[in-house]
């Protein structure tokens, strides 16, 4: 069966067949390049809200539809609240307007889908309600989407559609080992965090200035060209504004953060902060409750801070886009303790006896070293019993017991190789950029191409087997 490719009928290598990629304008080259390497002699067609690089008129429609009155939604209630209240522009709109472009969209996705009957659909991972319409026709009317994410674990990516695992069906050729060594090691750090950690303050002071130019830029955008509606720039439009901030901030932590921890005697329990608004919040936490996520940590530290030590650290790729004030009411919460942001994510970790986490990948490195994982979202590397899900009722002595229990239990290299090889079963080899740096120029970025496609070829092969 090597010469096949997922589809709803067996499709033979050599024989024409489509594959509909959804892009945006910076990473075009870089899907073709993907789905040629997958198959070479594919059609490989286009959709994007982008006019630029829309091929099949799905932009068209959706603005043809936003005037049109009479569309009915086959999408329950229910179903519209929750493509709302995950996506970041949806959700800041009156409900009926969200309804609007939401069924407009909609409409206008099934329609591409029943026309162009595509083989498979590639995409990134689901961060918008367009892509979450893609991925809720395409399982309704049995078509195949790929969704494409980088991974915590350098030079593998992961094939997900909201957060859900997908196995690998060469997963046995993960390097077990190779990984657990270098999970270990406390300088370990992705590659998606080089950058931030190479040059703090320059990186920082760049997300801040970046953030200011934002919101006047994409208003003026979105309305000289003539698309008010795009989502990348409505969307970029609306963050920017709730991040503004007329002053770089300055960083919350405390130096002496190790001794404040070290004279309390209570549980420790680690907050390592996420990036808000963003996917792994949004859309791999099946409670759509905890996606409000500062809500949500607010209202934990409201209700456990008594029976815990609450240590709080900003992600270094995050320093300075944060709501206005957020920093300063960190820092003066006395209810926390703040870690200064570029302090080794492993130096807390060493200090901690539990993590909390929606869907961070600090969840899993604490895992492997033996502490208690609680978790508020669905973590798709979740496996054994040092994890505990909660929800926002949960009891604080309930969090405690789950952590006294783990603590009595050192972990132990098999269970550690445990962790890994779950995890291992859906990580695909090949180094997946998603930064807008991919070049067909590169050399090595092609590689990577053609590395990913090999992946993906016995994923989909699978599928029809």
């Amino acid at each position: 069966m090597g010469n096949i490719l997922f589809a709803e009928e067996v499709v033979v290598f050599g024989k024409r067949m489509k594959i509909l990629c959804y892009i945006r304008p910076w990473n075009k080259e870089q899907f073709e390049c993907l789905a040629k390497s997958l198959e070479p002699s594919a059609g490989v067609i286009f959709c994007s809200e982008h006019a630029s690089v829309d091929a099949v008129g799905l932009r068209a429609a959706y603005y043809a539809n936003l005037t049109d009155g009479n569309i009915v939604s086959d999408l329950t209630p229910g179903e519209q609240d929750d493509f709302i209240l995950r996506c970041r522009l949806l959700r800041t709109l009156d409900r009926p307007e969200a309804v609007r472009h939401l069924l407009a969209m909609g409409h206008a996705v099934k329609e591409l889908l029943v026309k162009e009957q595509p083989c498979v659909v590639l995409s990134l991972m689901v961060d918008s309600y367009i892509m979450d319409l893609l991925r809720h026709y395409c399982e309704s009317l049995g078509f195949k989407f790929v969704g494409l994410v980088p991974t915590f674990v350098n030079g593998y990516f992961r094939v997900t559609a909201r957060g859900e695992p997908n196995y690998n069906p060469c997963a046995d050729a993960c390097n077990i080992q190779g990984i657990k060594q270098a999970l270990l090691d406390p300088m370990y750090a992705p590659a998606f965090n080089a950058k931030a950690l190479a040059s703090p303050l320059r990186g920082m002071l760049r997300r801040w200035a970046a953030n200011i130019a934002r919101v006047p830029y994409f208003y003026v955008k979105r309305h000289l060209l003539k698309d008010p509606y795009n989502y990348h720039y409505w969307a970029a439009q609306i963050v920017s504004s709730s991040l503004f901030n007329f002053f770089p901030p300055s960083d919350p932590g405390d130096t002496d953060w190790l001794s404040t921890i070290q004279n309390i005697d209570k549980p420790v329990l680690y907050i390592p902060l996420q990036m808000v608004p963003e996917a792994t919040v949004d859309y791999w936490c099946n409670n759509v409750e905890v996606v409000d996520y500062y809500a949500q940590m607010e209202r934990f530290i409201s209700k456990h801070h008594n029976a815990f030590q609450i240590v709080i650290k900003e992600h270094p790729s995050v320093m300075s886009s944060r709501p206005f004030g957020f920093y300063q009411r960190l820092a003066r919460d006395k209810r926390v303790t703040v870690v200064p942001t570029y302090t080794p994510s492993n130096e807390v970790l060493a200090m901690a006896d539990a993590v909390l986490v929606w869907t961070g990948s600090v969840g899993f490195e604490a895992a492997l070293r033996g502490k208690s994982v609680i978790c508020l979202g669905d973590p798709y590397y979740l496996y054994g019993s040092r994890f505990l899900k909660i929800n926002p009722t949960t009891e604080s002595g309930v969090i405690n017991e789950h952590i006294q229990v783990t603590k009595a239990q050192p972990v132990s290299p098999e269970e550690q190789d445990e962790l890994i090889s779950y995890l291992a079963t859906q990580l695909f080899l090949g180094n997946f950029k998603n930064d807008g740096t991919w070049s067909e120029y590169s050399e090595k970025d092609l590689t990577d191409c053609k590395v990913m496609a090999n992946s993906l070829r016995a994923l989909l092969e699978c599928d029809v087997v």
